[in-house]
């Protein structure tokens, strides 16, 4: 659909201090990607892992933990994989639609849903 540029802010569930990272809006990646290194500094943990196929074919097997992201000011607990060093921080689609945002890839920016409460 469409990849573009945003600020997020993330940090581990326990702890105040955001970090801010540029990140890429990736609605092809289903979860939130960080390099793994940048994860445990901020005090991130794996829980769990998951073989991943890869758009070029190739399988790994990826640690997942949990994270805050805040993007825009709003906030969302989410997913992340620990992403391999050097690869592109990345702000999937599950965490998209957590933070309750739609995507506009012609004019590159994330916009807020409307909800109804009916």
């Amino acid at each position: 659909m469409g990849c573009f540029n945003v600020k997020m802010e993330i940090r581990d569930r326990q702890r105040d201090n955001w970090t801010s990272l540029d990140t890429l809006v990736d609605t092809g990646a289903f979860f939130s990607s960080v390099p793994a290194s940048t994860l445990r500094e901020l005090g991130i943990s794996p829980a769990t892992s998951q073989a991943f196929r890869f758009g070029d074919g190739r399988i790994s097997r990826m640690n997942i933990g949990w994270a805050l992201l805040r993007v825009n000011g709003r906030e969302v607990s989410t997913q992340v994989t620990f992403g391999d060093e050097g690869s592109p921080i990345l702000l999937g689609a599950y965490a998209i639609e957590g933070l309750r945002f739609g995507v506009d890839s012609v004019e590159q920016r994330l916009f807020p849903l409307e909800l109804l409460n009916a």
